[in-house]
């Protein structure tokens, strides 16, 4: 089984190691907005794709007058209510640029943990997504569903599952 790294400073490690927990931070305290943005962006190009005339119109109105008002504003009002939690983990064991950005300049660490292994309940393990057309190819996804499926339904749960996974290109070196 395929090892991850967890990379962090030695005061967490400390933590982690005498309470035999790792933390993960809710989604709507993290530091990069720009993530929220962009992935706004995503769905609304898609949804304007799909209503456009040039498309047929193919999205039906009800969806789409739904996901035109998604805004930065509406998925940070949200996020705050969802249950989910971020921990970032790295395939490298030996990388500078975790090390410079987790260790805070001092000694740092690098815990491996076995993917998978001792998931607590409710869990799961995803790998994110960086690359813009796999990003635009992830939120097609679950349009379609919408399309297909869920008629006038609300469809915001799926679309704010999927915003951990879209992260920007310039946070390449987490992977």
């Amino acid at each position: 089984m395929p090892y991850l790294y967890h990379y962090t400073t030695g005061e967490n490690f400390v933590k982690i190691i005498e309470s035999g927990e790792l933390w993960a931070t809710q989604i709507s305290c993290l530091n990069d907005a720009q993530e929220c943005q962009s992935y706004c962006r995503l769905i609304r190009e898609e949804t304007d794709k799909r209503r456009s005339a040039d498309n047929g119109g193919v999205l039906p109105k009800t969806i789409f007058e739904s996901l035109s008002g998604i805004s930065e504003g509406v998925i940070a009002e949200k996020l705050p209510m969802l249950p989910l939690f971020v921990a970032c983990f790295s395939t490298e064991s030996d990388d500078l640029s975790q090390w410079r950005a987790y260790s805070q300049g001092r000694e740092g660490y690098a815990i491996g943990i076995e993917a998978g292994e001792n998931m607590p309940v409710g869990c799961r393990l995803v790998r994110v997504q960086y690359e813009p057309e796999e990003q635009r190819r992830l939120v097609k996804g679950i349009l379609d569903v919408v399309e297909k499926f869920v008629g006038d339904q609300d469809i915001f749960q799926d679309l704010e599952r999927l915003h951990p996974r879209i992260r920007q290109t310039c946070n390449r070196d987490e992977q």
